[in-house]
């Protein structure tokens, strides 16, 4: 459909718009934050009637709105909405789930709904026919490549989909990141930061600072390294997304500096399938 080509080309011209790295104030009316979301609209539309809609408040979202649920679709399209509705009120972060590689096992072959909500098979479409337009599913991927990585807000807060690199040594390393960011064309060292940007995770009983990652592509952290990492970038605490936690939100440290903050449902999210 025209309008879906209109809503995401839209959207990728304020994303180009925008820096690598987003840095604002605390916004007057207050930020909300929104963790992973997995295609759960029903999530994602309590949290609006929770906090209410811009202007009256600003929004961050952390990425991972893709995958797994059954509403990838309506999600995606809900927030990029926002966006073009409220540009200065709605900031979107990349997730590891906004990558090609990531998207073309689940969001590509998503069974999408269309009107009303459906159960049977037999009523609903493919991504391509559901659009119709064989091609959106590489056009949202484009929009992705331009998707901000992290944001620091009012020098105090650092907001990122999973966590810290060993080679963020200053702001620099992140704000220069050139977009559109495509991890298989780009510097090692920026790779590396991207990498672990949108895939890494805080162990606590990790002895070095920085290990290789059980998800074989990143680094891990631990309490000593996101210290030095936040004094490195002049901040006081990691906001991020990345891990299910049933509860919504989890101080992994204990000292109130990382704090994971997830959004969707076990249930609504279709965890229990993975």
């Amino acid at each position: 459909m025209k309008s879906n080509n209109k809503i995401i080309h839209g959207c990728l011209t304020i994303f180009a718009n925008e820096p690598t790295l987003l840095q604002f104030p605390v916004p007057e009316n207050g930020l909300a934050i929104i963790g992973d979301l997995h295609g759960d609209a029903f999530c994602l539309l309590k949290a609006f009637e929770f906090y209410g809609f811009p202007p009256n408040i600003a929004y961050l979202f952390l990425g991972d709105f893709l995958d797994r649920g059954p509403m990838q679709n309506e999600v995606l399209l809900f927030i990029l909405l926002m966006k073009l509705r409220w540009p200065e009120y709605v900031y979107v972060l990349r997730g590891n789930h906004e990558l090609y590689d990531v998207t073309k096992y689940d969001f590509k072959n998503q069974k999408l709904l269309s009107g009303k909500l459906k159960t049977k098979k037999t009523d609903t479409k493919s991504c391509s026919t559901d659009y119709n337009n064989p091609f959106i599913f590489i056009y949202i991927n484009q929009l992705f490549d331009y998707l901000p990585l992290a944001a620091i807000v009012s020098d105090y807060f650092f907001f990122c989909h999973a966590g810290v690199s060993q080679w963020m040594t200053c702001r620099a390393n992140i704000a220069n990141i050139p977009r559109p960011t495509d991890l298989n064309n780009m510097k090692i060292l920026e790779g590396c930061i991207v990498t672990d940007i949108l895939w890494s995770d805080p162990k606590s009983n990790q002895e070095l600072p920085f290990e290789l990652s059980e998800r074989g592509c990143c680094y891990s952290f631990n309490q000593e390294a996101l210290h030095a990492v936040l004094r490195a970038l002049n901040v006081h605490m990691l906001i991020r997304g990345h891990q299910i936690i049933p509860e919504g939100i989890l101080d992994n440290f204990g000292d109130g500096s990382c704090i994971t903050v997830h959004t969707a449902t076990r249930e609504a999210a279709g965890y229990n399938a993975c």
